[in-house]
């Protein structure tokens, strides 16, 4: 009987821990997921800044531009477009560099 109770609270425990864990993933995922979704948030911001900035401005952008722009995901290379397009009078003047 006594190692029924050991063998029945060591299963108790591990499955206590084992839900434990679980939940511990599975918010780990969670707040993954959603940093995730702030950043995609983030970069598509930023896409239709540059692009407004550059269509205020007067900017004509070709369709490549264009493209480029939205196919870009790295939120600092369109940080660098939009600093660009503040000052350009341009389309080369926010994507060339020199």
């Amino acid at each position: 009987l006594l190692m029924a109770e050991v063998k029945r609270s060591t299963l108790e425990y591990w499955a206590s821990r084992e839900g434990s864990l679980t939940w511990q993933l599975r918010e780990e995922s969670r707040e993954a997921g959603r940093e995730e979704g702030r950043e995609a948030g983030r970069v598509e911001g930023r896409v239709e800044d540059v692009l407004r900035l550059a269509d205020r401005r007067g900017i004509l952008l070709s369709g490549e531009q264009r493209d480029r722009v939205r196919g870009c995901t790295d939120i600092d290379q369109l940080d660098r477009w939009f600093d660009r397009a503040i000052d350009a009078r341009t389309a080369a003047e926010i994507f060339d560099v020199g």
